[in-house]
């Protein structure tokens, strides 16, 4: 019994050390008037995170430079009028990018758009395939997490409602 303390008094002073010093957390704003971001992903090079923003964006953070642009839902996504307000407005045009995950085997991002269904970017960036937004003839309503098992490339995503859609 006395290990078994030992180890959550460890386990409790580790976590406390590695959470506990507020200064070496940084805010790291989206740019402009975008929404999100709803999910993070990393890829194998460890050079900056991914995350999805409303305008059906994917942007790539590059420590010491910032957001970059990396991949796109529709070709409408890339268009002035997704960003900001407008972009979750035209959500059902622009998408809405609620899950991301990698395929480390192959590079590729798999993306659960919240009203246009499940997407895949190439590994480069660029505009997204999609892959379905619908299962025996239901569409999804409101696709929102995103895993890709690392041993075998299944994607697995869920959806939030099944009633209700985004838009």
């Amino acid at each position: 019994m006395a290990s078994f303390i030992s180890v959550i008094s460890l386990l409790l002073s580790f976590s406390l050390a590695i959470f506990s010093d507020a200064a070496s957390f940084q805010k790291l704003p989206v740019p402009g008037k975008r929404s999100g971001p709803e999910a993070f992903a990393f890829d194998t090079t460890g050079k900056g995170f991914y995350t999805g923003v409303s305008g059906g964006k994917i942007l790539k953070y590059l420590p010491g430079k910032g957001y970059v642009d990396f991949g796109y839902i529709t070709v409408s996504s890339k268009s002035q009028w997704c960003d900001g307000a407008f972009g979750l407005a035209y959500m059902s045009k622009c998408g809405r990018p609620a899950g991301i995950a990698f395929n480390n085997k192959t590079g590729e991002l798999y993306v659960a758009d919240a009203p246009l269904g499940l997407h895949v970017i190439p590994s480069g960036g660029g505009y997204a395939k999609k892959i379905a937004d619908s299962v025996n003839g239901k569409p999804f309503l409101f696709l929102d997490g995103l895993d890709v098992d690392p041993t075998t490339g299944v994607v697995y995503f869920t959806s939030f409602s099944s009633k209700f859609s985004p838009g």
